[in-house]
């Protein structure tokens, strides 16, 4: 079922396992076939997907239905109606360490390992200044 996306102003349907080779126009000429297209994006960091963006929810619909698990562009592709694109509101950051942060800053302690060159050397120097 097609969900309004109102950051888009239409319906997304998202696109998998495209092809690197496959451009914005190849996209438009395969599914203009069931509406008009708003806005085709195809991410360049993770190749393969790619956001569509319907005026009407039926368009939507039709692009899912005939093109889900069909061989388009040389390879079986995905074709999903996509989750609604939401902002992320920026607040406190999330806690490290795995505690609660409670508005204090957390102290770690400094644990230094010797080895047993490094004590020899230590009680040599404090016997040499007779400490």
């Amino acid at each position: 079922m097609a969900i309004f996306d109102r950051t888009y102003g239409g319906y997304r349907v998202f696109i998998g396992d495209l092809g690197r080779s496959v451009s914005k126009y190849d996209l438009e000429r395969e599914f203009e076939y069931y509406g008009n297209l708003m806005d085709v994006w195809i991410a360049r960091k993770t190749p393969g997907v790619a956001f569509l963006v319907y005026k009407h929810a039926d368009d939507a619909e039709n692009a899912v239905h005939d093109r889900d698990g069909r061989q388009v562009f040389g390879r079986r592709i995905r074709v999903e109606h996509a989750k609604p694109y939401e902002r992320r509101q920026r607040g406190p950051p999330p806690p490290r360490y795995g505690g609660s942060y409670n508005g204090r800053r957390r102290t770690t302690s400094l644990l230094i390992k010797y080895n047993d060159n490094d004590v020899h050397k230590l009680q040599t120097l404090l016997v040499a200044s007779n400490y």
